[in-house]
């Protein structure tokens, strides 16, 4: 890969956590350069979609697998069509596109009826746990970001 700028070297590494925290993996060379082309043609971002708390979101997220659950859990909740859960679904699309993880990523494991069970009520838990963290932390951040200062784009 070709020397990068500064935001697509952020970009590459947002699509690292975002991999990670959805199929375990590290993104492909060939991945990378997908989600960064998605960037550059306006994809992911139309023009006149800024939102500051999308932004910090974002920013929020990029920085490990928890963190990123964390805030999706909450964009699923309030942020359904923000900026966050459009990077996340472009980085999964691209993992299963992508010849080195579309076997993980459609990978389906045999379970029992009790064992289904107990591993929904496990991602029940682990959703409303996240939920609540999520509330705890974010709403604050979304109300500074309603409510402070601007410091540039975004409304």
């Amino acid at each position: 890969m070709a020397e990068l700028s500064l935001q697509a070297q952020e970009l590459a590494r947002e699509c690292g956590t975002w991999c990670r925290y959805l199929a375990g993996l590290e993104p492909s060379p060939a991945l990378v350069e997908r989600f960064l082309d998605a960037h550059a043609r306006g994809i992911v971002e139309p023009e006149g979609s800024e939102c500051r708390f999308d932004r910090a979101l974002v920013r929020i997220a990029r920085r490990g697998t928890f963190l990123a659950q964390m805030c999706d859990v909450h964009s699923r909740i309030f942020r359904p069509a923000g900026l966050l859960r459009r990077k996340l679904v472009l980085a999964l699309a691209l993992l299963e596109t992508d010849a080195k993880s579309h076997a993980r990523v459609d990978q389906v494991e045999p379970r029992s009826k009790l064992r289904l069970t107990l591993v929904v009520a496990a991602w029940i838990a682990r959703f409303a746990l996240l939920a609540l963290l999520g509330l705890l932390i974010l709403v604050p951040v979304r109300a500074f970001c309603a409510l402070g200062p601007e410091r540039g784009g975004g409304a």
